[in-house]
């Protein structure tokens, strides 16, 4: 999970600079002009990313679900056993 986050930032770290360069250097005067490539994968990368990350998030819910529940799901008396 960590390595699909750490990707999903430092994708977002990469096309903002991109763009940042892209408006500070070839046109200062324009209020928004992307590099051509930002247009093409910025979607395709925060896709694939976010969805990593939300895949690892939702097996590690599921793996930590029972624990954080258990005594919901067991009678008063096996509680008080336990």
């Amino acid at each position: 999970m960590n390595v699909s986050v750490a990707g999903l930032v430092l994708w977002l770290h990469v096309v903002g600079t991109a763009v940042g360069v892209k408006r500070a250097v070839h046109a200062p005067g324009e209020s928004y002009v992307p590099p051509e490539w930002v247009s093409a994968w910025s979607g395709i990368g925060f896709a694939v990313f976010g969805t990593l990350s939300l895949i690892f998030f939702v097996w590690v819910l599921a793996q930590l679900w029972p624990a954080a529940f258990r005594y919901f799901w067991v009678s008063a008396e096996r509680a008080r056993r336990a």
